[in-house]
């Protein structure tokens, strides 16, 4: 297996983006499967896992709910009219 010439480590993989074969010491960040050298990392900022804002729409003004009422007849109107 080959080795990297910095550190003497073995080789994981390829830079995305330039295609520098890295060992872990030499990897600079890591997304799922993807590496990126120290170069590469640099040019790519901030890393963008960042939690999106949630816009909620403001719930309109709860109404409280009318009581039932005894109607004219002597039943019990249950739909708050």
């Amino acid at each position: 297996m080959d080795r990297c010439y910095a550190h003497r480590k073995d080789l994981i993989g390829d830079c995305i983006w330039c295609g520098k074969k890295l060992c872990v010491l030499c990897i600079a960040r890591k997304e799922g499967r993807k590496l990126y050298c120290e170069l590469c990392s640099a040019s790519l900022g901030p890393p963008r896992r960042s939690i999106p804002k949630v816009v909620t729409k403001e719930s309109p003004v709860a109404v409280a709910p009318k009581k039932p009422y005894r109607d004219t007849d002597g039943f019990i109107d249950f739909t708050g009219r």
